[in-house]
């Protein structure tokens, strides 16, 4: 039986643009940077690529910083929705389980990655 195909996540998709954008500018600065250090300098007016510098000298670490809360703003929902989806999966296939067996499906299923307060009573 084939496996049924896993619900599209747009979070992944907006936060793969971000890094993405991330990447290519971390990179363009990185080599603005270089070619600053360098007796030549950066491109003069009208030369090649210094529409490019010239925005990274003033805005780079801006447009850095857009880049990378947005890739944080949107990775965190896209591994949330994934958590989620994934207790979903689990709660559907317990239900079919204890149909096919003839039990009734536990209610509540224990996560061992939580913390029940009401066993933590100290005992007196």
């Amino acid at each position: 039986m084939p496996k049924p195909k896993k619900p599209f996540n747009p979070f992944y998709l907006l936060a793969m643009v971000f890094g993405i954008a991330f990447t290519i500018t971390a990179c363009a600065f990185g080599v603005m940077m270089l070619k600053s250090i360098r007796p030549e300098g950066l491109p003069e007016a009208g030369a090649p690529g210094h529409g490019l510098m010239d925005l990274l000298g003033r805005h780079g670490t801006a447009i850095l910083m857009v880049e990378l809360a947005g890739l944080a703003v949107f990775t965190l929902p896209a591994i949330y929705l994934d958590h989620l989806r994934g207790r979903r999966e689990v709660a559907r296939r317990d239900v079919a389980d204890a149909a096919s067996v003839g039990t009734e499906a536990p209610s509540v299923r224990h996560d061992p990655n939580t913390f029940d307060v009401s066993q933590s009573r100290i005992q007196e």
